[in-house]
């Protein structure tokens, strides 16, 4: 019989867990990348419109605890661009803007978190298609992790 070695999420107080998501989302919200007239939200999709969102794949989680008191964290997120594509070019296209907002967030300073040093920001996924709608939207995602340490 095959073992689980996967050891349960302990997730960060709620007031930590709060304040990442919101550094995030604030900070993304600066991004260079982002086009001009699509709305910017947080797991918030317009029906029928573009759009991007950041949308939390696990709240912010205890990756490691230290003897000392201090801690490292993950935050999973994900950026979901929303499209009414007319054809491929335009899928192409949102696949292409996605590699470059992944590439950003890799790339720039990342958000402040309160105490936290050494936060770093990595891809977890390429960018792919999420979903086709029946109304001819599609979304689009690229999926990100935020890892920092508290002393």
């Amino acid at each position: 019989m095959a073992q689980n070695n996967s050891s349960p999420v302990t997730l960060l107080p709620a007031s930590v867990a709060a304040a990442v998501p919101r550094a995030v989302y604030t900070w993304f919200a600066t991004c260079e990348y982002l086009p001009t007239g699509v709305a910017v939200s947080f797991e918030d999709l317009p029906p029928n419109d573009p759009g991007i969102c950041l949308s939390t794949v696990q709240s912010p989680a205890y990756a490691a605890r230290y003897i000392l008191g201090g801690y490292r964290a993950e935050y999973r997120f994900r950026v979901i661009y929303r499209i009414l594509p007319s054809d491929s070019g335009d899928m192409l296209d949102a696949v292409e803007l996605l590699g470059n907002l992944a590439a950003w967030c890799e790339d720039t300073i990342p958000p402040e978190i309160t105490g936290a040093v050494n936060v770093k920001i990595n891809r977890t996924s390429d960018a792919t298609i999420l979903v086709a709608y029946d109304d001819g939207s599609s979304d689009y995602a690229v999926s990100l992790s935020m890892t920092w340490e508290v002393f």
